[in-house]
């Protein structure tokens, strides 16, 4: 927010740019505009910070906004759509809630950009209807992320602790959370060590009484996870 309030009259001014000679004695610059209207769909592991933060930016560029929070955190959903009004102007921003139905109907408008955060496979979906208007979009999909462990590190215990902060943290329900790990072959086993320390320095001899572990979304969550860890040709040293 303070960001935004100490570069917003920067973005605001016109930007100077030269013209082709035979112009002369014109002047040439860029004057930055409002885009229009803008369609916000946030997930649900961040439902305030990627859902408040483009609001920000569509307030800060003068844009009007429609805010369709995740459905699967209703509480967050119910408690944006009863407060935003107070604050913002409802004829100008909006908060939307529902489920996939309600995200449909938003996406057969005609919008003037569209910010996405959530899944590939509903990103491609997004991205598919805005083409039909030509309608430029932000999309913030899923990924895969590897760390990797050469033989050299000074300490396999920090090396441990960062990689299980960085795979707990929200559950492992991030954008930035590490999928897997790629190591030396000689290095495998002390890792192994350092991660299941780790492990129990922060939730304890059994992580699923820990206060200090969070929980994945939903039961359709919990199953998934459960099919991958079941389906593994590998051993599983923890958990």
């Amino acid at each position: 927010f303070r960001y935004l309030l100490a570069e917003l009259k920067g973005w605001m001014s016109p930007d100077p740019r030269p013209i082709w000679g035979l112009l002369a004695p014109g002047k040439g610059e860029v004057r930055p505009e409002p885009m229009g209207s803008v369609l916000i769909i946030a997930p649900f592991n961040f439902p305030f910070l990627l859902t408040l933060k483009p609001l920000m930016g569509c307030i800060a560029a003068g844009c009007c906004a429609v805010v369709k929070p995740s459905e699967l955190v209703p509480a967050c959903s119910a408690l944006l759509a009863k407060h935003l009004p107070s604050y913002l102007d409802p004829s100008c921003f909006r908060v939307v809630q529902g489920g996939a139905a309600e995200t449909a109907s938003l996406l057969q408008l005609r919008w003037d950009k569209i910010v996405f955060t959530g899944s590939t496979r509903v990103g491609k979906v997004v991205a598919a209807a805005a083409a039909r208007h030509l309608t430029p979009c932000l999309l913030e999909c899923g990924g895969k992320n590897a760390a990797f462990v050469d033989d050299k590190v000074q300490s396999m215990a920090v090396i441990g602790r960062r990689l299980v902060w960085g795979r707990t943290f929200n559950c492992g329900q991030t954008c930035l959370a590490p999928d897997y790990v790629l190591c030396m072959e000689s290095s495998l086993q002390p890792l192994l060590d350092a991660l299941l320390k780790a492990v129990e320095d922060a939730f304890g001899d059994d992580p699923s009484k820990s206060p200090d572990l969070s929980r994945v979304i939903n039961s359709a969550a919990a199953t998934r996870l459960k099919g991958v860890i079941e389906g593994t040709s590998g051993t599983v040293v923890c958990g």
